[in-house]
């Protein structure tokens, strides 16, 4: 099963679980009516529609897709714009739309209502395409998305951690992870949330968001399939239609667009299902017209252990920036070693980045083939996504302005020691990277070296402006740059 497929049924299966139980919101699990109602609608369906939740979904996906990223102030506004009363929007969403009208700042709406935020489900519920932007990158990267995703409306921890804990179930889920298992795993790689992983086989649950996940990780990991999951979720009776979304879309990333009964897909109008599936292309491209061009500059000052690699290929280009460690001995031959790997090896997501790195690490230090720095970066379209080590830095341009994509990463110990710790990164929306060892970046102020590349100054000439008056170099120095052409 393709990724395509999978995230196609992950957004298309929030909108089928939403409509499915929409009309069976508020009745009581037991109700001897429902499970009857349920089998009716499954075996003869016609003219559905999704409420609010589906609803959002949808906004979160178009609002990631336009940016490339979660911004909170323009999520916020993208389900401000989709609002359509008569889908059901609860009274806190309603009442964070008024806040960010009313002033503009998405940090005042969470709190609109309460103080110390919502913890309802409606966060929870709309992170689809959150967890499908980002299906390539690390835990780490998916895990501050979901927050980000549900901080403009849903401020409390609880429905924070929630939406963490469902962005990655459904990230799992579209990489291949079993079904059977997510808990499981959920658990392992998210301690925080084993208090919302509980099983719920017994009890009335409400709407609260941690009692929303528990609910759709219970029935995912006893279903068989997509409709046998959508209909155990709606079984359970009250908030119908927001459970029948969150597993739909569970099922519909375990198991495919092609998972879900067509009939079902033809009851929804046919614009709402046309939009689903441009939204999912969308989510799986991540690609943005346009060639990425390299320029290099690499200058020895003395011992010339600076070593970089930059090229372009169809669908964007790689650089790698490493410099020796020379004080340790065989600095050169580290980063030789290094570039050279990432030039066979090519791995395209921050998770396989970060693991190559690891795994040069380890060979470097059982050969004692010396130290080194990394900056590996990954261009496609106008998205960067990479890992580093060590003080070479990076930098990316885009419409909002200049961010240093390596400055959390961790500076020691080198590649080489066996004990490095390499820190992802992808940011999108970008059209210019510049990459530059420290015998740049310790000489030129970040702020000068940002202004210079903002000016459009080649690789050469940022490398001049460390030159001392004499025309030499305090240190090798060596600069890439790369730029998205329209």
């Amino acid at each position: 099963m393709s990724t395509a497929d999978r995230i196609h049924g992950a957004l298309l299966g929030t909108l089928i679980g939403d409509a499915f139980g929409r009309p069976f919101e508020g009745i009581a699990r037991g109700d001897a009516r429902l499970r009857e109602a349920i089998r009716a609608r499954a075996a003869a369906p016609r003219h559905w529609d999704h409420s609010d939740d589906g609803e959002m979904a949808l906004a979160v996906a178009e609002s990631v897709t336009t940016l490339g990223r979660v911004d909170e102030a323009h999520l916020l506004g993208t389900l401000a714009a989709r609002h359509e009363p008569a889908r059901g929007y609860g009274k806190g969403m309603r009442a964070a739309f008024r806040a960010f009208e009313r002033t503009g700042d998405w940090r005042a709406a969470p709190h609109a209502l309460w103080p110390e935020g919502s913890r309802g489900n409606g966060c929870v519920v709309r992170v689809a395409g959150v967890a499908a932007w980002h299906v390539e990158d690390e835990l780490e990267v998916v895990s501050e998305a979901a927050a980000r995703s549900a901080a403009p409306t849903h401020a409390h921890p609880d429905a924070i951690g929630a939406t963490r804990a469902m962005t990655l179930a459904l990230w799992h889920l579209l990489r291949g992870g079993p079904p059977s298992t997510l808990r499981s795993w959920l658990a392992s790689v998210e301690p925080a949330s084993a208090r919302l992983l509980r099983p719920v086989v017994a009890v009335d649950v409400g709407t609260f968001a941690p009692d929303s996940l528990a609910l759709a990780l219970t029935v995912m990991s006893a279903a068989s399939g997509f409709a046998d999951a959508v209909q155990a979720a709606v079984a359970l009776g009250h908030d119908t239609d927001t459970n029948g979304a969150m597993v739909g879309a569970l099922a519909g990333a375990a198991y495919g667009r092609g998972a879900i009964p067509a009939d079902w897909i033809a009851a929804l109008p046919p614009p709402v299902v046309r939009r689903t599936a441009a939204l999912a292309l969308g989510l799986y491209e991540k690609t943005e017209s346009g060639r990425w061009t390299m320029d290099v500059c690499s200058v020895a000052a003395s011992a010339g252990e600076d070593r970089v690699w930059a090229e372009t290929d169809a669908d964007g280009g790689w650089i790698v920036v490493a410099d020796g460690a020379g004080g340790a001995g065989r600095g050169a031959e580290a980063a030789d070693y290094l570039v050279e790997r990432v030039r066979q090896d090519r791995p395209v997501s921050g998770r396989s980045i970060v693991s190559l790195l690891e795994s040069i690490d380890l060979e470097l230090a059982a050969r004692a083939s010396g130290l080194t720095t990394a900056v590996v970066l990954r261009l496609q379209g106008g998205r960067a996504v990479g890992a580093s080590v060590g003080d070479s830095v990076s930098w990316v341009f885009g419409p909002d302005g200049c961010e240093e994509l390596t400055e959390h990463q961790s500076r020691r110990p080198l590649v080489g020691s066996g004990k490095a710790r390499p820190r992802a990164f992808v940011r999108s929306g970008v059209e210019r990277v510049v990459l530059a060892t420290d015998g740049v970046s310790a000489f030129l102020p970040a702020d000068r070296l940002t202004a210079l590349a903002e000016r459009g100054a080649t690789a050469r000439e940022l490398v001049d402006a460390v030159r001392l008056p004499s025309g030499t170099l305090r240190d090798d120095a060596t600069v890439a740059l790369a730029e998205l052409s329209s």
